[in-house]
């Protein structure tokens, strides 16, 4: 009788502990599970699969995940410094010129893989600080950017690396 109500506490613990994961049937993109009370929404993306990220109630912070499919004819950089490369340049044309910290190699799944942190609307009211994310694989671009104000983003980094490590990357 103890063994199964003790059993029963922790399967009920466990399953509230993880949001089921979310894959786009078509892409193979998807955001893993995630801690209870993280909101996971898919978000319209013409040329692959996207996913809106909020982080649990009583934060502020928000993602956005996304995957865009290469073309056919289009090859990936080979090795992973190219591909940091090539990313960095990406985030860059993107960012318009806009500095960012010093960027991390990272890679998850097999993929390579960039990160880094920069600030937008720095002499404004709404400063805000994002962590981005971005990886290459042979199917497409993959790219996680999250933001919140500047003195909150310390108390949500771990929240934003979370979502950042739970996004399968179609290979």
């Amino acid at each position: 009788m103890k063994f199964s109500a003790a059993m029963t506490v922790t399967l009920a613990l466990t399953s509230s502990v993880h949001a089921e994961p979310f894959r786009d049937a078509t892409t193979g993109f998807g955001i893993g599970p995630l801690p209870t009370g993280f909101e996971v929404r898919p978000y319209p993306q013409p040329d692959g699969a996207a996913f809106e990220i909020s982080s649990p109630a009583g934060r502020t912070g928000h993602c956005m995940a996304t995957f865009v499919t290469r073309p056919a004819v289009a090859r990936p950089p080979s090795g992973d410094h190219a591909v940091r490369a090539a990313l960095v340049a990406a985030a860059r044309l993107s960012l318009r010129g806009d500095s960012f910290s010093k960027v991390r190699g990272i890679r998850q799944l097999g993929a390579p893989g960039i990160t880094f942190t920069f600030d937008m609307g720095k002499h404004t009211l709404s400063h805000l600080r994002f962590l981005w994310a971005a990886f290459e694989s042979a199917k497409g671009r993959t790219t996680v950017s999250c933001f919140t104000f500047v003195e909150r983003f310390k108390q949500q980094r771990p929240d934003f690396e979370t979502i950042v490590r739970a996004v399968m990357i179609p290979r």
